[in-house]
C-alpha cells in the first residue's frame, strides 16, 4: 500500500511529490502551460514543477 494519492506523482529527479492534473481526471495539467519537452519519454516519468522549469531553462540556455 502506498501513501501517495492516485493523482500524485513523485518527481524522478528530486523525489518531491506533486499533483498531476491528467491523472486526477482533469483535461488540463499544470505542465500543459509550459513549453513542450520530451522529458517524460527520456526519464520514464514526469518531473515536479520546479525540476521541469529548471530543465526547460537549462535546455533554452544550451540551444544556439
Amino acid at each position: 500500500m502506498t501513501d501517495i494519492a492516485p493523482s500524485t506523482e513523485r518527481c524522478v529527479r528530486c523525489g518531491a511529490s506533486f499533483q498531476c492534473g491528467a491523472l486526477a481526471g482533469s483535461d488540463h495539467c499544470w505542465c500543459f502551460d509550459l513549453p513542450h519537452m520530451k522529458l517524460a519519454e527520456e526519464l520514464g516519468s514526469c518531473l515536479c514543477p520546479t525540476c521541469l522549469k529548471q530543465d526547460i531553462e537549462s535546455r533554452a540556455l544550451d540551444s544556439p
